[in-house]
């Protein structure tokens, strides 16, 4: 059984991974999640999903990243999704 937390994270993964799918583009997960996906198993509660994808693929992501889930999670203080992702750089 997982907590509310780490079954909205898995939701947003999902979301994530249905978009990138759809878009054709390429992410990993990267700390606990991503520890944990090579386990097979939730090995605890996680704070934060960490992800990374090319810079070329920036503006495609974030154009299209259902902003309503970020929202969702931040107001609920069940995760932390590192804003970094979408911040423009030159």
């Amino acid at each position: 059984m997982t907590d509310a937390q780490t079954q909205t994270q898995l939701e947003v993964l999902t979301e994530i991974c249905l978009l990138t799918d759809q878009l054709e583009l390429e992410f990993w997960l990267r700390g606990g999640w991503a520890i944990d996906f090579l386990l097979g198993k939730i090995s605890r509660p996680h704070g934060d999903i960490d992800l990374i994808t090319w810079i070329q693929n920036r503006d495609l992501f974030e154009k299209n990243f259902p902003k309503q889930a970020i929202n969702d999670c931040l107001s609920n203080s069940c995760s932390r999704i590192d804003s970094r992702i979408f911040a423009k750089t030159k």
